[in-house]
């Protein structure tokens, strides 16, 4: 017996036929968004930095990547199709959120906040999606006061 939700979305003969190619197939991409396991500090006024990256090390040019707090959107941060959607920004953090990509071929980013506050103190969501996969992970961010 094979219970339907196990299925995949491929082909069924791309099953039965694992060592041939089935050429313009895709095969469905995989990924894990990964954070850091501890809270990042930092002091109000100072910039920090939250980082975000995909395991396997693989390319988020083409994603769409949406760092968020409490709601998906609006979000504190979104990039898509090689730009940031200033239309989605939180008021905020307008000016002062960017994205950190000189690895982002690399699967690895970071939301960069300027001029901390201490309500930027809390948890943020990290989004990687693209057409085949979709991930996200949470990093804290810990606001000291001067």
């Amino acid at each position: 017996l094979v219970s339907r939700a196990c299925i995949s979305s491929s082909p069924p003969l791309s099953s039965l036929l694992p060592f041939f190619s089935l050429g313009s197939a895709p095969s469905p991409r995989h990924f894990e968004v990964l954070g850091p396991s501890q809270p990042i500090l930092a002091l109000v006024g100072e910039d920090s930095e939250l980082p975000c990256h995909l395991s396997p090390s693989v390319s988020a040019e083409q994603m769409e990547l949406r760092w968020f707090r409490n709601t998906f959107s609006p979000a504190v941060l979104v990039y898509h199709e090689g730009r940031e959607l200033k239309e989605e920004q939180m008021p905020e953090y307008r000016g002062r959120a960017m994205l950190v990509q000189d690895n982002i071929t690399l699967g690895q980013v970071a939301l960069k906040i300027q001029q901390v506050r201490t309500s930027d103190e809390g948890v943020y969501g990290c989004s990687f999606r693209d057409k085949q996969a979709h991930g996200e992970a949470f990093v804290s961010l810990k606001v000291a006061g001067e």
